[in-house]
């Protein structure tokens, strides 16, 4: 059930009417307000002494990309989860009264989110039984699968809920825009959000308490884009930045105007794992003066997980994450177990890297289909016009990253990448702050690491 203002929120979220209804709510819009004014916070290094960033420890943060989710403990080593580049998709961060436990998840589809619990369930359970007998990890699932992923305790005390992404992109700014009638069927933002806080509503054993609302309505100004705002939303900008709020300009005024379009507001999210403040987060520093990445902390191996999206047949959420074994941030009773660092994350109570968690990606098929060799070598527009659900709308790094993709796509086949393994593994190291490949057993002779998202930009 979902909480608003310390009561039960009745109203079933099923229509746009019903949507636009919940987010009228002052305590909402004053939220949702506060948080797209907020200044980007940098997550991908920790300040040092110098005035290069990129002299700084990587901070342990854990990205949850585009149709991925994960539950993450205090003992696992990270101090902030987030998500980006939700655009037309809708990010949901959990985090849970008892324990502090988080959960993060990428919705790109209703479907992700409306999967049958009967079905949900009994692909929990077959899951669950082959990852306690082969020790594999299979973790394809819904938003049911999620929430179930917490203990009866947590789920019984309340969480604090934070929705963020998706805006109107029905390009109606007038007041017919607030029509009722308007089928669902015309926006993915729009359908992605009914779904998901309904998702919640329905879960008459769980208290969603809805801090963050940030979608939609509030989630959305009309702009009218000039010849330079398009360019940088065609992805040629090539200022210092990230995929995040405000790194492409958006005015009312100049010559060669567009007409008025919708523009998010927010499409990134994080949360401290210590203090649960949520924060517009920056997770990609960009070279100033061109489009280069400099620091990338959106892994381990981004680029592969681009790829299960675009090249295979895989539309589930996944659970990339694994805790580590056998503990929780805290007891089922709220008895705290971690320790904290100085960085304001966690730490493990040994010193060793094996106990930290670390992310797992089941093997996968997937496709090279011969346009991916010309799609490589396509101009930023033509990656926005053909790739690209709202490509006026997108960061600067959306051009940069889909090109990377195909050139892996081009490079390598499954059999290279996992091998005969069933997954890969990566668990971060303390000190370089890297994610490194955890060993598996591997036969055959062509396996060969996977390639990150700066050696695939920098292959031709």
């Amino acid at each position: 059930m979902l909480v608003v203002d310390t009561a039960v929120y009745s109203t079933p979220i099923n229509t746009r009417k019903a949507l636009e209804q919940l987010l009228a709510t002052p305590s909402l819009v004053k939220t949702a307000n506060e948080f797209t004014q907020s200044t980007p916070l940098p997550l991908y290094t920790q300040p040092s002494d110098s005035k290069s960033a990129s002299d700084g420890r990587p901070l342990a943060v854990l990205y949850v990309a585009q149709r991925e989710c994960a539950v993450v403990s205090g003992e696992d080593g990270l101090e902030w989860v987030g998500s980006g580049d939700a655009t037309t998709c809708v990010i949901l961060i959990l985090r849970s009264s008892l324990t502090g436990r988080i959960a993060c998840a990428h919705f790109d589809s209703e479907k992700q989110i409306v999967l049958s619990s009967s079905a949900n369930t009994t692909a929990t359970a077959t899951a669950s039984a082959a990852s306690a007998k082969q020790k594999t990890h299979n973790p394809n699932c819904s938003l049911t699968g999620l929430l179930d992923s917490f203990t009866a305790a947590e789920r019984a005390q309340p969480f604090d809920t934070h929705v963020i992404g998706g805006y109107n992109d029905s390009k109606q700014p007038t007041a017919s825009n607030s029509d009722s009638s308007q089928s669902l069927s015309v926006s993915e933002s729009l359908k992605t959000s009914v779904a998901l806080l309904s998702g919640l509503e329905s879960r008459s054993d769980m208290q969603f308490r809805l801090v963050t609302a940030c979608v939609w309505t509030l989630n959305t100004k009309y702009v009218t884009l000039t010849t330079t705002a398009t360019a940088s939303a065609s992805g040629r900008k090539s200022s210092a930045g990230s995929a995040g709020a405000g790194t492409t300009t958006a005015t009312g005024t100049g010559k060669s105007s567009l007409p008025v379009e919708p523009y998010p507001l927010a499409r990134d999210a994080a949360i401290n794992m210590k203090t649960g403040r949520l924060c517009i987060p920056q997770f990609v520093l960009l070279s100033n003066g061109s489009a280069e990445i400099l620091i990338d902390n959106r892994g381990p191996n981004y680029v592969l997980r681009c790829a299960r999206i675009i090249a295979s047949d895989e539309s589930t959420l996944l659970h990339i994450w694994r805790s580590k074994p056998n503990t929780g941030s805290k007891s089922e009773s709220g008895e705290s177990k971690t320790k904290q660092t100085d960085s304001g994350g966690t730490a493990p109570n040994t010193d060793t890297d094996k106990d930290f968690g670390s992310v797992v990606i089941p093997a996968f098929t997937y496709r090279c289909y011969p346009t991916f060799a010309q799609m490589k070598d396509w101009s930023d527009q033509m990656i926005l016009t053909n790739l690209s659900t709202s490509p006026l709308t997108e960061s600067p790094l959306f051009a940069i990253d889909m090109r990377s993709v195909m050139k892996w796509l081009v490079q390598t086949y499954p059999k290279s990448v996992f091998g005969t393994s069933k997954l890969l593994e990566w668990r971060r190291d303390r000190t370089s702050g890297e994610w490194i490949p955890v060993p598996v057993p591997v036969t055959s002779t062509t396996a060969a690491t996977p390639l990150t998202l700066a050696s695939a930009a920098n292959k031709s």
